[in-house]
């Protein structure tokens, strides 16, 4: 099974607080959402994530922080986040 190799540096917490901000599958593994590609693509098929984005290049994945935060029920906003969405 193709594993994912995480990226450690983002946490749920950091796509709490920045839920724009763009995020790639090794984020997802990073933040300990998904560990390997057959699961990963299995629950975008299934609908329980959203469908990623593509680069031009069409090679690599992002998807918004907040988009996969709240397809998992995780979207608890920091206040500061908060904040900023409703401005």
């Amino acid at each position: 099974m193709p594993r994912i190799r995480p990226n450690p540096s983002i946490t749920i917490d950091d796509m709490r607080e920045r839920p724009g901000m763009l995020v790639t599958p090794a984020d997802l593994a990073g933040a300990g959402i998904v560990s390997n590609y057959p699961t990963l693509e299995r629950w975008i098929a299934r609908g329980g994530l959203p469908r990623p984005f593509r680069t031009p290049s069409g090679r690599q994945l992002r998807w918004r922080a907040g988009d996969v935060l709240a397809a998992l029920g995780m979207l608890e906003l920091s206040q500061e986040a908060s904040r900023e969405q409703s401005n």
